[in-house]
This record gives C-alpha cells, sequence and structure tokens, in this order.
C-alpha cells in the first residue's frame, strides 16, 4: 500500500510538470508569433534573391507569409493558415 502511494505521487508530480512545461511552451509560441506576425515581408533577406524576378512581389509573398497565423490541430500538429496571394511561379 505505501508503494502504491509513492507511485501515486510520482504520477502526479510528473502530469504536473508536464502540464507546466506545456504551458511555458504554448507562452513562448505564442510570443514568437506575435513577434513574427509584427515583422514587415519587405525587411526579409530573401527578397533579394535571384529567384524572385518581381521584388516587389516577393515582398508581397513575405508580407503574407509574416502575416499567416499558426495553428495548431490535433494529430496534426501545427499549421500555418491559408496564404491570401496568388502562387509564386518559378521559371528557370
Amino acid at each position: 500500500m505505501k508503494l502504491f502511494r509513492i507511485v501515486l505521487i510520482n504520477i502526479v508530480i510528473l502530469a504536473m510538470l508536464l502540464l507546466t512545461l506545456n504551458l511555458i511552451a504554448a507562452a513562448i509560441l505564442d510570443y514568437r508569433g506575435h513577434q513574427r506576425s509584427a515583422r514587415d515581408g519587405s525587411k526579409d533577406g530573401r527578397v533579394n534573391l535571384p529567384a524572385y524576378s518581381d521584388k516587389e512581389y516577393a515582398k508581397e509573398i513575405y508580407h503574407d507569409f509574416y502575416r499567416t497565423k499558426t495553428t495548431y490541430y490535433s494529430y496534426e500538429e501545427f499549421r500555418l493558415e491559408e496564404f491570401l496571394v496568388k502562387p509564386l511561379i518559378l521559371i528557370n
């Protein structure tokens, strides 16, 4: 009976620690997501890559990327919401 009580207390403490870590991780992800959404796509260095012939359109793509929110879906992990700009076509 004493062993059962010790195991039960350890399980409860482990569950509380996991819940606390999960809440801390969620707060950090929420804060980082807020920081990302506050950025402007025109300041992203990838806009100047040679793959983008239209630099204004590239700025629009990255601006939309930084505005997109990340949502958690159970059994699917995290995924980005739908982008609002038209798709990018890369030509060799």
